[in-house]
């Protein structure tokens, strides 16, 4: 009796370790094999991009065509049972004004993409662990899983078991199983995540030994960070325009990732290093410095540009120097040249040599942001004023699209294209 109890004891033992072990996948596809839950999660994912499709928030990623070049492109139409789809290329239509990034828009050119040959990565995003079926959630973990994307399945999981309470225990035995963890007594712990470009955060469960190992990590990754912004924000002294090394990013973005650089790197040792720990403090107090000098001049520069452009220009000159990736002020600079052109209205200009100047800034803002109206508009502006029609017809006409007809620059707009006729 004795070795009989063992022996049911034991295979109890070895039945509720099993149990712990699948308990996740069980509750919604018992006995089911990851390869078959991969092929489920293909199966589902054509519903899931409708319904992103119906909430006007449809998918979007950067895809490679023809294995030579990259494309930020967005679903268009998912087609039949969804394997393959109609995306469209994305083109700029704006920038932020406060941070670095672009405001995009569906171009003309159409792609067809399986989603087996979308990254994993990118599929993983379309996910809101919090939102998201919970069955759902568990396919598109052992999908992430199957791809070695085990960061992600954690995150995307662990925003599951925050909304979902009662299946914590199984997304913890789940992810000792996948990370070949011992499962703690009390459980895994909580670790916030945020990432310091986008500053998206979210949350990880770990061990206490696995928390450590991605502190150290993390400290490393500060450490780099640091040096990565200080390199590109370039010389700190100095008058604004005027120093040898001029910022490589913008400066507004520069201070806002020195901003969430705690929570990005918190709990790590970097912050128990005093000398790195100024060093960051340094770099946002002259980052903070330049902005309000910037923020000044820019305003004194707006103030006047209509009765003085030349000496706006001058202004916003200097600040294409100082922050020479924030496309604002190569864009006002343009603004105060046209200004100074003095268009008119029959043809021709008071000022051919600054109509050249924002003509040779205008052109290029319109190839960067294609799909901006104003940029467009402006182009065609300065064309017309030199006489060439066939190219300004080329601009007015592509910012007739894109304009608001109710706006005073679609009405601008409307008189240039008359006097094309």
């Amino acid at each position: 009796m004795i070795r009989l109890g063992s022996f049911t004891l034991a295979l109890c033992a070895a039945l509720f370790a099993g149990h712990l072990h699948a308990g996740l996948v069980d509750r919604y596809f018992p006995g089911k094999k990851d390869e078959d839950l991969v092929k489920e999660f293909y199966k589902r994912l054509p519903d899931h991009l409708r319904n992103m499709m119906s909430t006007k928030n449809p998918p979007r990623a950067l895809l490679t065509v023809n294995k030579r070049s990259t494309v930020f492109a967005e679903l268009k139409q998912v087609q039949g049972k969804g394997d393959t789809n109609i995306w469209v290329e994305l083109l700029r239509s704006n920038w932020f004004t406060n941070a670095a990034g672009f405001a995009w828009a569906p171009g003309e050119a159409q792609f067809y993409f399986k989603n087996s040959d979308i990254p994993p990565a990118v599929v993983a995003s379309w996910f809101d662990g919090r939102t998201a079926a919970p069955s759902d959630v568990v396919l598109l973990a052992i999908f992430l899983a199957k791809n070695n994307e085990f960061t992600l399945a954690n995150m995307r999981l662990t925003e599951m078991s925050e909304e979902h309470k009662d299946m914590r225990a199984d997304v913890e035995a789940w992810l000792c199983e996948r990370n070949k963890w011992t499962l703690p007594e009390g459980g895994l712990h909580l670790v916030a995540v945020r990432d310091i470009v986008s500053g998206q955060g979210g949350a990880m469960l770990m061990t206490a030994e696995a928390r450590t190992a991605h502190l150290a990590k993390l400290d490393a990754k500060a450490r780099e960070t640091l040096d990565t912004l200080a390199a590109a924000r370039g010389d700190a002294a100095g008058d604004l325009g005027k120093r040898k090394n001029a910022p490589t990013e913008r400066l507004d973005e520069l201070k806002n990732r020195c901003d969430r650089f705690s929570d990005c790197f918190r709990g790590t040792a970097f912050f128990e290093d005093s000398e790195k720990v100024q060093k960051l403090e340094a770099l946002k107090k002259s980052l903070e410095a330049d902005l309000e000098i910037i923020k000044s001049m820019a305003e004194g520069a707006e103030g006047i540009i209509k009765q003085d452009p030349v000496k706006a220009a001058s202004t916003f000159e200097t600040l294409t120097k100082a922050d020479p990736f924030n496309t604002t002020w190569k864009s006002r600079l343009a603004y105060c040249w046209f200004l100074d052109g003095n268009l008119l209205m029959g043809g021709g200009c008071s000022n051919a040599k600054s109509m050249k100047k924002a003509a040779d800034l205008y052109e290029p803002l319109a190839r960067e942001f294609p799909l901006n109206g104003n940029l467009n508009l402006f182009a065609g502006a300065c064309k017309y004023a030199a006489g060439d029609r066939d190219s300004a017809k080329k601009y007015l006409e592509k910012a007739e699209k894109l304009l608001d007809p109710q706006s005073s620059d679609y009405r601008f707009l409307q008189d240039l294209l008359k006097n094309l006729k």
